[in-house]
C-alpha cells in the first residue's frame, strides 16, 4: 500500500508543477486578450484553504511553494503567517 502511495503523491506533485508552469505560460497571454476578464474573475475569486498536511508537505517539497515562502519571507512575514495564507 505505501508504494503506491508514494506513486501517486508523486503523480500529484508532478501535476501540480505542470499546472504551475502552465499558468505562468497562459497568464500573459489571457491578460493580453482579455484584460478586464481578469480583473473580474480574480475580483470575484475566493481560494478555499488547504488541508494543513498539504501545505506543510508544499513547504518542502513544491518549487512553487518554496518560491513563494521565500518571497512572503524577503517581505518580512512570518512563516506561520505565511502558512496561514496558503
Amino acid at each position: 500500500m505505501r508504494p503506491a502511495l508514494w506513486r501517486i503523491a508523486r503523480r500529484h506533485q508532478a501535476l501540480d508543477e505542470e499546472i504551475w508552469e502552465a499558468d505562468r505560460e497562459i497568464g500573459p497571454l489571457v491578460t493580453q486578450a482579455a484584460p478586464t476578464l481578469i480583473a473580474t474573475t480574480a475580483a470575484a475569486t475566493t481560494r478555499p484553504a488547504m488541508p494543513h498536511t498539504i501545505v506543510r508537505g508544499g513547504l518542502k517539497y513544491a518549487r512553487h511553494t518554496q518560491e513563494y515562502i521565500a518571497r512572503r519571507t524577503a517581505e518580512g512575514m512570518a512563516e506561520k503567517d505565511i502558512v496561514r495564507c496558503l
